[in-house]
């Protein structure tokens, strides 16, 4: 969408903020049919190898794109610090900047009325069978339609990783949260204010990868994946799922406009299918067990006792019709798809005396 009035110098520093990939017909690329297929840019918040750029390039890559006529170009992240850098790319596939996105669902709290927080409801969902069953139900495509309000199209709800805390010793109890300094991607996120002051801490959004290590901040909401980004001697507890990070595979409406149905379903069909293809869990924790890092359990009446000091959060989600039923998907999703009790891959549990598992 173009918003009425919306200064041409504005949409040309949105352009360069996404690495002017505007949606272009390039010569030399074919579809499946031999005609020219359309080369689109794919705002990614993130470098290529991170968690979100593998699923980036999953969706850029997967042949079923360019067999119905349409090519995603990812523009990347340059890997300059900026604890916006995700709203503002939403932004600008919104202002037509770029006409494709893989953005965190966290990033359109910046649009109230767009907002996504029942995505990040906290420790709703404890394996990522789960999360696919919530990305691809029917509360979410319709949750999805909340962006229709800013000139977006969702078109798919991907679910990441589980986000869990880490820190320079282990946390297994809410009341170890007390006056934390927690470093974030956003602040101002509703869920982390929600999340993270429900267990009395403080957000950081602007705390470099080394926060930790250098004293900034004292812990950090993190993945599996990401925890190789963080420098230190870090230990997360794998077991205290704070919540999913969902990205969102949004289009410029006019963008999506002018694809053809076929090309539509192409996209919907790659988004879908990659929610059922997660990042590997047990991979991810040993390969960062294998670069020193430490993977921590804590007891199942400490889970309960995050879970019960959250619950506000929970219910305010609950009481809203705009957002309950996402929540109440992923509720159903747990009962239709049981988690097994956590446990860290074989490589982590001789490394520390943390991946024993308490009894209280």
């Amino acid at each position: 969408m173009r918003v009425a009035g919306t200064p041409a110098i504005l949409i040309c520093a949105l352009a360069l903020l996404v690495g002017c990939d505007f949606a272009a017909d390039y010569s030399g690329t074919k579809g499946g049919s031999g005609a020219l297929a359309n080369v689109h840019g794919f705002a990614v918040p993130e470098g290529r190898s991170s968690p979100t750029g593998r699923l980036a390039q999953a969706v850029a890559l997967d042949p079923r794109g360019p067999e119905a006529g349409i090519v995603l170009e990812p523009a990347w992240d340059d890997g300059t610090p900026d604890p916006y850098r995700e709203a503002d790319l939403a932004e600008a596939v919104a202002q037509g900047a770029s006409s494709f996105g893989l953005i965190p669902a966290r990033a359109f709290d910046r649009w109230p009325e767009a907002s996504l927080p029942a995505l990040s409801a906290p420790f709703q969902l404890h394996s990522m069978e789960q999360a696919a069953a919530v990305a691809r139900s029917g509360a979410v495509a319709d949750y999805l339609s909340r962006l229709e309000s800013v000139g977006l199209v969702g078109i798919a709800a991907i679910p990441e990783e589980i986000r869990h805390p880490a820190s320079l010793s282990p946390l297994r109890h809410p009341d170890q949260f007390r006056a934390l300094r927690f470093r974030t991607a956003q602040a101002d996120a509703l869920f982390e204010a929600d999340l993270l002051g429900a267990l009395g801490a403080t957000p950081v959004a602007d705390a470099p990868p080394s926060g930790i290590a250098s004293g900034e901040v004292d812990a950090a909401e993190t993945s599996l994946g990401w925890l190789p980004t963080l420098a230190g001697n870090l230990t997360i507890t794998g077991d205290i799922d704070l919540w999913v990070k969902f990205d969102v595979l949004v289009a410029d409406s006019e963008a999506w406009e002018a694809l053809s149905d076929a090309q539509r379903e192409a996209l919907r069909a790659v988004a879908e299918d990659l929610a059922l293809s997660p990042i590997d869990r047990d991979d991810a924790a040993t390969r960062a067990c294998a670069l020193g890092y430490r993977v921590a359990v804590t007891s199942a009446a400490a889970r309960d006792a995050f879970a019960e000091r959250v619950s506000p959060a929970v219910r305010g989600l609950l009481a809203d019709p705009a957002h309950a039923p996402v929540v109440e998907a992923m509720r159903d999703a747990v009962s239709a798809h049981p988690a097994r009790e956590y446990e860290p891959p074989e490589l982590c549990r001789p490394r520390t005396g943390d991946a024993a598992r308490p009894d209280h």
